[in-house]
């Protein structure tokens, strides 16, 4: 039998974390495709990145190897650090040149273990209010947030299942997520 790791927590706290994101009106929570969010995912090792850091397109396109990003899952090693204010102020984040690189290479879902893609200096009422949330979304990028265990993982490649609460006419909603790691042997 397959081993599957969780990717969310059932505790109150964490039940709310991962959370899909959704760029009204283009598409709502009830409207997304199940296939473009459930299906084969690419884990991608960014767990060196340092606090603070922006992880740019070089970075990210050697830390991908050639594989597939349709379902690109990165791994921080960041939730580690969840109920501290260092999560969100400390977090790694990519670079807008990162972001459309993933979309200019067929990403469609993008999950991390930070609390978002973007640089946490560039949130609400900045002068660049979070530019990656707008790439992706955009695009019609799906964006799993606060994801957790992602070590337990252990393969670049899984079967990634995401269920989110259907809530009609949502921008965003909480989510259950995990992986379905293959039969060794």
């Amino acid at each position: 039998m397959p081993e599957v790791a969780k990717l969310t927590e059932p505790q109150a706290r964490e039940a709310l974390s991962t959370i899909i994101n959704l760029l009204a009106p283009r598409l709502t929570v009830d409207q997304i495709a199940l296939g473009q969010i459930n299906g084969r995912a690419t884990l991608i090792d960014l767990t060196k990145t340092p606090a603070k850091t922006a992880v740019d397109k070089k970075t990210l396109e050697a830390a991908v190897q050639g594989r597939s990003v349709e379902r690109a899952i990165l791994r921080f090693d960041w939730s580690s650090r969840l109920d501290t204010m260092a999560y969100y102020s400390d977090q790694p984040y990519l670079t807008q040149e990162a972001s459309q690189w993933l979309v200019d290479n067929g990403c469609r879902l993008i999950g991390l273990d930070v609390a978002m893609p973007d640089d946490p200096r560039n949130g609400r009422g900045c002068d660049m209010d979070s530019p990656n949330h707008k790439i992706f979304l955009t695009a019609g990028v799906i964006i799993l947030e606060y994801l957790v265990n992602l070590a337990e993982i252990g393969t670049s490649d899984f079967e990634l299942v995401v269920a989110p609460l259907k809530i009609r006419d949502g921008d965003g909603a909480p989510v259950r997520c995990f992986a379905i790691l293959d039969e060794i042997g």
